[in-house]
């Protein structure tokens, strides 16, 4: 009987041998479209985790340091240039983010083709 699919809970597959799949009869499916939103919430997320400096403040205070440092000042996001390298669905919703949130985004895609500008 053996591995009739192999079932990718992500867009990508490259994971995989694709060619030794073929050649068993194996077949490779994936999420072309999997929580784009979601993913790039996270990353923001953690992100601003460090951007903001949520641990060093929470290793801090769980010793009881609760004084005022002036080391502890962190960034704001609206001040920042933000990155991102690739606008496919995360990448897009990622940008999205970042400039609702009023950063400067400056954004890379190799596959970027003008062809596709609205």
């Amino acid at each position: 009987m053996g591995i009739k699919q192999l079932a990718a809970r992500m867009v990508g597959v490259d994971i995989f041998d694709l060619d030794a799949c073929k050649v068993s009869g194996i077949i490779v499916t994936n999420v072309p479209i999997y929580s784009p939103r979601a993913i790039a919430e996270m990353g923001v997320t953690q992100a601003m985790y460090l951007l903001r400096r949520i641990g060093e403040f929470e290793q801090r205070m769980s010793h009881g340091d609760f004084r005022w440092s002036d080391d502890l000042i962190s960034n704001e996001i609206y001040n920042l240039t933000v990155g991102i390298v690739g606008l496919g669905n995360i990448g897009g919703a990622t940008a999205q983010i970042y400039k609702a949130l009023g950063a400067k985004v400056l954004a890379y895609d190799p596959s970027y083709n003008v062809e596709y500008e609205p």
